[in-house]
C-alpha cells in the first residue's frame, strides 16, 4: 500500500509477485515494462490468493486463521481496486476473496462462533472487527447480497467508508434478509481437489455436523482425518479440541502456544476419529501429512430428511483404509434428527484401535 501511495512500481512488483531473484518469484513484466499476471508464481500477494484459498473460498488453515487473514487481504485488494482497477484483484481467481467471506460465515455455529478446526481458538466469532470489514467490503464490491446486511445488523457496526455507507443505507431501506446457513461442502486445495469440509445442517441450525476430510492445513493443521464435531444450535455436543495456548498473557509471550498443542491438541487422539496402534495419523509428521489428503466419496444435502457425506482416507496409516460415512436423518417418530456414523476400516495387519467421542455433558 506504501508502493501505491508513492507510485513506486518496483515496490508494488515486490508486493504482488515477490522479490526478484529470491528463487520463487518470476519476472512479471511485459516488453513495455508493465506488470503482468504470472501463472504459477509462488510468492507475493497474488500467489497468496492462489494457493491457500480453494475455488470455494475455503482457507486451508481453517476459519480461525481465515478470520485473521481476511482483513489484510481485503484492505490491500481494496487499495489495488482504487488505484489500479485494471488489475481486477477482486475478480482474481473467479472472485475468490469475495467467496471467502461467504465461506467464512458458513464456517460458524448458530452464535456466529467459528468452528475450531486445526489450531482454532474457541469463542472467536464474526463479531470481530476484521469481519466487519469483510462483510461490508463483500457487500459493496460483490453482488450486494441482502443476507449480508443481517450479519451487519448483528455486528451493529460499519466501516466509515463507501462500503460501510452502502451497508447502512441498505439496512435503513429495509433490504436486509436473514443469512441462511445451509448444508455446504467446502473444497480444500488450490484447485479444490485436496479434500474439504462437509457441513450438514438441519432446520435453523438445530443440529449442525462438521465433517473434516481436508488437507493438512499448513503448519497449523492437525492429524485428524475423517474427524467431526456436532452442534445443537451454538452448543457443542461432540467437540473439536482446537488449540492449546495462552491468550493475552504478557508473561507468556502475549499468547504463545503451549507444548501441549503439539503433544495433545494436534494429535489424532484428541479428535473424534480413529487412532491406530496409539500412533497419530502420518505418525504425527508434518511433511508426510502435507503430501496427502482424504478423498470425498459423495456429498448429498439435496433432501432435508436425509443428508449424507462420505470420505475415504488411505494414507494416514499405510496398509489401512478408513471410510467414514455420516448421515443426518429426520424420522417421523423422532422430534429431532439422528446422526448415523459408520466407520469402515480394512487393514493388512492386526491392529489396536482407539475410537473416542468427546461428548460435552453427561
Amino acid at each position: 500500500m506504501i508502493a501505491l501511495v508513492m507510485n513506486d512500481d518496483e515496490l508494488l512488483q515486490r508486493a504482488l509477485y515477490g522479490i526478484e531473484n529470491d528463487g520463487l518469484a518470476l519476472d512479471a513484466r511485459d516488453n513495455d515494462g508493465g506488470l503482468i499476471k504470472v501463472e504459477g508464481q509462488k510468492a507475493g500477494f497474488l500467489a497468496n490468493l492462489e494457493e491457500p484459498f480453494s475455488p470455494d473460498g475455503y482457507y486451508t488453515e481453517g476459519p480461525y486463521y481465515q478470520r485473521y487473514a481476511m482483513y489484510p487481504f481485503l484492505i490491500f485488494a481494496l487499495a489495488m481496486h482504487n488505484v489500479s482497477p485494471e488489475m481486477q484483484v477482486f475478480e482474481h481467481k473467479n472472485n475468490v476473496l469475495l467467496k471467502a467471506v461467504n465461506a467464512l460465515l458458513n464456517l460458524s455455529d448458530a452464535d456466529g462462533e467459528f468452528f475450531p478446526l486445526n489450531d482454532g481458538q474457541k469463542g472467536m466469532s464474526y463479531y470481530t472487527s476484521s469481519l466487519v470489514t469483510a462483510v461490508d467490503v463483500a457487500y459493496y464490491y460483490g453482488e450486494q447480497n441482502p443476507q449480508l446486511l443481517s450479519i451487519a445488523q448483528q455486528q451493529n457496526e460499519v466501516l466509515l467508508d463507501e462500503s460501510g455507507l452502502s451497508v447502512a443505507i441498505g439496512i435503513r431501506d429495509g433490504k436486509s434478509q436473514p443469512f441462511v446457513k445451509k448444508s455446504i461442502n467446502l473444497r480444500d486445495g488450490q484447485n479444490g481437489d485436496q479434500g474439504g469440509v462437509g457441513i450438514l445442517r438441519y432446520g435453523n441450525e438445530e443440529l449442525t455436523l462438521v465433517f473434516k476430510y481436508a488437507a493438512q492445513g499448513l503448519s497449523h493443521g492437525h492429524y485428524d482425518k475423517l474427524s467431526y464435531s456436532l452442534y445443537d444450535k451454538g452448543n457443542e455436543v461432540l467437540q473439536d479440541y482446537g488449540l492449546a495456548r495462552f491468550v493475552n498473557i504478557g508473561q507468556k509471550g502475549g499468547g504463545n502456544y503451549l507444548k501441549e498443542n503439539k503433544t495433545w491438541a494436534k494429535q489424532t487422539i484428541a479428535h473424534n476419529t480413529l487412532t491406530q496402534n496409539q500412533t497419530s495419523h502420518f505418525n504425527g509428521d508434518y511433511e508426510t501429512g502435507s503430501k496427502y489428503h482424504s478423498q470425498l466419496q459423495f456429498f448429498d444435502a439435496s433432501k432435508d430428511d436425509v443428508q449424507v457425506v462420505s470420505a475415504k482416507e488411505v494414507n494416514a496409516y499405510p496398509g489401512t483404509e478408513m471410510q467414514r460415512t455420516m448421515a443426518m436423518i429426520k424420522l417421523n417418530n423422532f422430534e429431532n434428527p439422528v446422526v448415523l456414523d459408520i466407520m469402515k476400516v480394512s487393514s493388512a495387519s492386526k491392529n489396536q484401535y482407539d475410537f473416542p467421542f468427546y461428548f460435552m455433558g453427561r
